[in-house]
Formats: structure tokens, C-alpha cells, sequence
């Protein structure tokens, strides 16, 4: 299986990574991504206040199977192997 980054799912230039576990007994991890339209008061962990406004829920569908490749190239690389081929 090729490598596949998350660079490559999500071409955007900032990708935020958000994990949940705290109310419920599994775990949920929120990939987001923003571009640079978005104004500095909406970055880092204010990216959250876009959520009613800014979803696109068809494009986030649509790169499911990449971000899917991606994830699965992850579990499939040896730990500590930055620059696995």
C-alpha cells in the first residue's frame, strides 16, 4: 500500500485535528481544514465558531476516500518511520 498524507487529502493550508472522548465511551476525531479567506479572529481552536455557517457537507463526503487512504497508510507504516516509501 502507498503512503498516502494527509497533505494529500486536504490541500488546504492549515489542517486542525480535534479528538473527543470525555462524554462518551468511544472516541471521535474531527479532521478541519481552513483556508486562507478565513479572518485571524476565526483560526486555531476558534475555528469551532464557523461550524454553523461554513460545513460543506457534499466536499467533506467527497474526500472521505482520501482521507480514509490516508489513515489506513498511517496504521500500515512502521512507528517512528517518518520518511517510510
Amino acid at each position: 500500500m502507498s503512503e498516502v498524507p494527509m497533505s494529500e487529502a486536504f490541500t488546504a493550508p492549515a489542517r486542525y485535528l480535534m479528538t473527543f472522548g470525555e462524554a462518551y465511551l468511544h472516541f471521535h476525531c474531527v479532521v478541519m481544514t481552513r483556508g486562507d479567506d478565513v479572518p485571524p479572529e476565526f483560526r486555531s481552536a476558534n475555528i469551532l465558531r464557523l461550524r454553523d455557517t461554513q460545513v460543506d457537507r457534499a466536499e467533506a463526503l467527497r474526500r472521505v476516500p482520501a482521507v480514509r487512504a490516508a489513515y489506513a497508510s498511517l496504521a500500515h507504516s512502521p512507528q517512528g518511520d517518518d520518511d517510510a516509501e
